[in-house]
């Protein structure tokens, strides 16, 4: 089997890769391994990060200024994905660009899919979510990519990437992004692995080694039978459990559900823990018609004291209590809209 495509180039910067190769599509391990061996480690360098689209080598410093709403991990990842795409080969993450799956590799991907195939999922939650995707990458790339790439002083030279590009870097941030602290990352052999849910069948993880973040992760670490530790700004990836030899790598890349992982990664899972269905209830606007009866009851207590000398030495005291009640009932009635 062929090593992967950036095994000298993370090497190079001072990470290193054991044991795993390509198969296909699909990262593989190419000998047995054991529970808690590393399999690859990738220092801060080879990762595309959400945190470096504002610094100043960039040029997108702008871009926080004229649409502040935009300075979001998804968002800034896949415009400086973009703009690695655009440069090529005088990206210094060219290396990582060409490991990651082209377009006509992302054919499963509803949102790649043709408009007749789109179709065969009307009725499922996966057709609710690709619409919204749909929606999303028109309104991106007409409000936001296209003036940010013609501003004066972009970093596109005023050239305007294709929609067709916009549409592969948000299905890259989509299918392949994982966590990184605050910001999100394209990692690296990452986007050639499969989702596994937590536990037996999640192979491997990805550890985040934001320092200072290893105690807060350890009770929900040990839930997911994944170790979290720090050992600076990249990540590692170690196997949870014994592999055999050629045995795909899985991660778990997030709680999604059938229907989410169907649209962002093309994938579903047989028995999915996090499967859920999204439903709309409507109401008929006479159902929610009613008629209410106030009561307003206003009770005054009079209290009168009568004194009686009859001799010096006899007083007799009488003392009243008179109440008065008054009630006033009002019927309203209500009727709720639909909006």
């Amino acid at each position: 089997m062929p090593p992967t495509p950036c095994d000298s180039w993370i090497v190079e910067h001072g990470g290193a890769v054991d044991g795993l190769a390509l198969r296909g599509a699909a990262l593989v391990t190419t000998a047995a391994v054991k529970k808690g061996r590393q399999l690859a480690s990738l220092p801060r360098s080879v990762l595309l990060s959400s945190d470096d689209a504002l610094l100043p080598e960039t040029g997108l410093g702008f871009v926080a200024e004229r649409f502040p709403d935009l300075v979001v991990p998804p968002f800034m990842l896949a415009l400086l994905l973009l703009l690695h795409d655009a440069r090529g080969a005088d990206s210094r993450l060219a290396p990582l660009l060409r490991s990651l799956p082209a377009a006509d590799e992302l054919q499963h991907l509803p949102i790649f899919m043709s408009t007749k195939r789109q179709a065969t999922l009307k009725g499922t939650d996966a057709a609710a979510l690709l619409d919204e995707l749909q929606q999303e990458l028109q309104q991106t790339y007409r409000d936001y990519v296209r003036p940010i790439a013609r501003a004066k002083g972009s970093p596109f030279g005023g050239t305007v990437p294709s929609l067709e590009r916009w549409r592969w870097s948000l299905a890259m941030v989509w299918r392949c992004a994982v966590p990184h602290g605050e910001a999100k990352v394209i990692v690296p052999l990452l986007c050639a692995t499969a989702h596994g849910p937590p536990g037996g069948d999640a192979w491997a993880e990805y550890v985040d080694h934001e320092p200072g973040r290893a105690a807060a992760w350890a009770a929900e670490a040990e839930s997911m039978r994944a170790r979290w530790s720090k050992a600076g700004d990249g990540l590692k990836l170690v196997a949870t459990r014994g592999l055999e030899a050629g045995e795909a790598v899985r991660l778990d890349f997030g709680a999604r559900s059938n229907g989410e992982l169907l649209v962002a990664r093309g994938e579903a899972l047989e028995r999915n823990a996090r499967d859920n269905v999204r439903f709309h209830i409507e109401v008929a606007a006479a159902a929610l018609s009613s008629t209410l009866t106030l009561t307003l009851t206003l009770t005054l207590t009079l209290i009168l004291t009568l004194t009686l000398t009859l001799t010096p030495t006899l007083t007799l005291i009488l003392t009243l209590f008179l109440t008065l009640t008054l009630t006033r009932s009002t019927r309203c009635r209500s009727t709720a809209r639909r909006t």
